[in-house]
């Protein structure tokens, strides 16, 4: 069951939409199946996973971290929401 996925890499840079057809992908900063391009960005960072036609997103022990929208570190897998 695809998935679609906004990426908002933040100012002077347009939001990007990517339609996901796998189970789990990888995201990093110039490799993965979500190259983002961003030097805060670990090579691999953080995997999205499609369960149960729930996404979850697990950082995969990047050097910089992964936070939420309110701007709190994310530690374990979380669930995402439609907007986070």
């Amino acid at each position: 069951m695809p998935f679609t996925i906004e990426i908002n890499y933040g100012p002077g840079r347009a939001p990007e939409t990517r339609t996901i057809e796998a189970d789990k992908v990888t995201i990093g900063r110039d490799a993965g199946d979500i190259p983002l391009g961003d030097g805060q960005v670990s090579g691999r960072h953080g995997e999205l996973t499609l369960a149960a036609g729930r996404v979850s997103y697990r950082d995969v022990g990047s050097t910089n971290g992964s936070f939420d929208q309110s701007g709190q570190r994310i530690y374990a897998t979380k669930p995402l929401a439609v907007g986070e």
